[in-house]
């Protein structure tokens, strides 16, 4: 799952000091150089009280992949990569999944996809994997990594002045024993793992969904200016948190402990208290960011802070410690209890993008192409 790095254009009143600690059971230390010989992806184990670099499994690509989304399912790591630019031999749609041991890191299956893959996911005792270009979601067996089945996707309306109805997927989750893909178009599907067809198409808000979440009963959709749309899992009913309730744009949206969280942009407002538009009709942008938890059974924003903007790039989990990572490379804690933010953590001053998988873990990106989930330090 991609972290939204420009799906949202996402100090703190009542910031306390917060002693972080990273409790990974193992750690573990990329073996070697980012480029390696073909089919040879490795990681080494170590010790986390000798593991001075506090590198936490971190992954080299073989061949010079570079990572573009990550999933785990508990046995395997399925990172979703593309090739080096230098790479004429595959067209730029190609994208390539790699299924590493989760353990050793080994590289177990390496599968050549087309149709510009966008997000892996897992669940339902299979691997899924979005096409961009085509409109499709794959299916793949995680004992082999080859494709099963391929879903294709429409949109359930016209779009736009053309009026066609590619369904161009943006993020996916899995839950509730289906698969959800959703596009920023404006429609949400639903398959059916069992049959391996679309059980329903949930329409939203063109052309602004922008991110994707699975809470206790429900799937979340951040809606942009158009707020945050809960989905009912038994019934696919949606309901909506509009701007109005929330004060601020929905980019990021995150589950976790009971609480949902929002981050986006604050909006500008005239004297009089409405949003100012700008002469095209659009929204403008105030000079912070918001983050808010939401309680959600009632909907109801309970807590709110302000960031600077763009201050947050992701949400997801360090050591068991829910966050968010900001664009400096630091980490801090969203606790579900006052205070809502914690003191910044360093995380990994190398970093130079993020991903966070289908579970929620937080990894970081280095520019050699080094895959890890977020320590404290690698620098």
């Amino acid at each position: 799952m991609r972290t939204g790095l420009c799906k949202a254009r996402c100090w703190v009143a009542g910031v306390t000091l917060l002693a972080l600690l990273v409790g990974f059971g193992s750690w573990w230390l990329g073996a070697g150089p980012a480029r390696r010989a073909a089919n040879s992806s490795r990681a080494t184990t170590l010790d986390p009280a000798s593991a001075a670099q506090q590198v936490a499994g971190a992954v080299s690509l073989s061949d010079g992949l570079l990572p573009g989304a990550v999933a785990d399912d508990g046995a395997r790591l399925w990172v979703l990569a593309v090739p080096p630019p230098e790479d004429d031999e595959r067209p730029p749609q190609v994208g390539i999944l790699l299924g590493l041991d989760r353990v050793s890191g080994e590289e177990l299956t390496r599968t050549e996809l087309s149709g510009s893959p966008s997000e892996v996911v897992t669940g339902g005792g299979a691997v899924w994997v979005t096409r961009w270009d085509t409109g499709a979601a794959s299916r793949l067996d995680p004992a082999t990594g080859k494709v099963v089945a391929t879903i294709s996707l429409e949109l359930p309306f016209d779009f736009g002045a053309q009026g066609d109805r590619e369904f161009l997927p943006s993020h996916a989750a899995f839950g509730h024993g289906s698969l959800w893909v959703l596009t920023a178009r404006g429609a949400l599907a639903r398959i059916d793992p069992a049959t391996n067809r679309v059980a329903a198409m949930i329409e939203l808000t063109p052309p602004h969904p922008l991110g994707l979440a699975v809470g206790d009963d429900a799937l979340w959709v951040a809606e942009d200016v158009h707020g945050l749309s809960r989905v009912d899992v038994a019934s696919n009913q949606v309901r909506t948190v509009p701007l109005e309730d929330l004060d601020h744009a929905a980019g990021l949206v995150a589950v976790h402990d009971g609480a949902v969280w929002v981050v986006g942009n604050r909006l500008a407002r005239t004297l009089d208290g409405k949003y100012f538009s700008s002469s095209e009709g659009g929204y403008l942008p105030a000079d912070s960011d918001t983050i808010s938890r939401l309680d959600p059974d009632t909907l109801l924003v309970t807590a709110t802070a302000s960031t600077p903007p763009g201050w947050f790039r992701a949400l997801g989990v360090v050591g068991g410690v829910f966050g968010a990572l900001t664009n400096d490379g630091t980490f801090v804690a969203l606790n579900p209890a006052a205070p809502v933010i914690g003191a910044p953590v360093v995380l990994n001053a190398r970093a130079t993008d993020a991903l966070v998988d289908d579970k929620g873990q937080l990894w970081l990106l280095a520019a050699d192409g080094t895959i890890a989930p977020a320590a404290r330090r690698i620098d």
